[in-house]
Formats: structure tokens, sequence, C-alpha cells
């Protein structure tokens, strides 16, 4: 209740209605998927963020859920590109894994490229950055989570580059987004 309630004052700092039927529309309102909302409460998403919620500003709210449309923007086309019509558990997980939240002992990459990403909730030209910036391992990263499971996964670090560079390449690439630099 409390993330719908963020997503309508989100909704209303930027100017825009939020409709339920639409969950991407151009120039329009990502609607955030419930499953997303659930796994950020699992993970520091917020911590990482700079979101205290006993003092949550408007500010703060935009940051979060602003985070969230873009990571599900990920979660969506990793799911398309993968044949399935809506993201699986797995394809949430490597979205989450993309934007460094998790596994905890990945180095924070995207981290700087967070603010850029913020916009995705209304604006498509940032959802289509989002989309052209996913490399090969990033479609690939839920087949390799579901073959090795969640917690082999994040205990070998994700299977992923440790350095930037190789990052931005293989995983996913922020710098791409208007913005960004």
């Amino acid at each position: 209740m409390r993330l719908f309630l963020l997503v309508i004052s989100f909704a209303a700092i930027v100017g825009t209605n939020v409709s339920a039927q639409d969950t991407q529309v151009e120039n329009g309102p990502v609607i955030i998927p419930e499953r997303l909302q659930q796994l950020a409460t699992e993970f520091p998403v917020a911590r990482r963020l700079g979101v205290d919620w006993q003092k949550a500003s408007a500010g703060d709210i935009t940051k979060y859920v602003g985070f969230l449309a873009s990571t599900a923007v990920l979660a969506n086309e990793v799911a398309s590109r993968n044949k399935r019509k809506a993201p699986s558990d797995d394809d949430f997980l490597a979205a989450l894994s993309m934007q460094c939240i998790w596994p905890p002992n990945k180095p924070p990459f995207v981290e700087q490229y967070w603010p850029a990403q913020i916009v995705a909730f209304y604006d498509e030209k940032v959802r289509d950055a989002l989309r052209k910036a996913i490399g090969p391992a990033g479609f690939g990263m839920p087949s390799v989570i579901e073959k090795y499971g969640k917690d082999q996964f994040a205990a070998e670090g994700g299977f992923l580059p440790q350095k930037e560079d190789d990052y931005f390449k293989q995983v996913f690439d922020p710098r791409q987004l208007p913005g960004a630099r």
C-alpha cells in the first residue's frame, strides 16, 4: 500500500496520470509490477538510494519509483528477448543485478548512473536507451540464475565481469542513457 501511494505521489510530481491498463506508453508512466516491488523490499534498494522511509521527501519518492521503473523496463526487455510475455523472478533478479543492487558482493558500476534512469518512469527515450544498453550477458543472466540457483549465483558474484569496461560491454552500459555523461 505504501508503494502504491508513492507511485501516486510520483505521478503527481511529474504531472502524469497513472493508468492501470497501460504498462508502458510513450511518454507516460510505467506501472511497476507488484513482484518487483516485493523483491525491492528484500534487497537494499531504498538504503542504496539513500531513502529513509521515516523521513522520505518527494525527491526520495521520485528516486525510488524512478529506479524501480527503470528496473522494470530492464526486466521486461530481458523477458521479451527470452520469449516470455511477462518477467519471471529470474528476469527481475537479472535486472536488479544489472543495476548493481544484487548480488551484494558486486562492484557498484552502475550506481553513478541511477540519476539518469529515474525519468524512465515517464520518458520513452530513456526507456529505449535502457533497452539498448543491455548486453548479451544481461539477456543470458536469467538462464544462469535458473541453472545455478539464486544462492549460488549470489555467492559466485553473479558470474559476471568484475571490471567496469567489461561489465559495460557485456552486461549493461548505462552510459548510453540521455544525461548519463
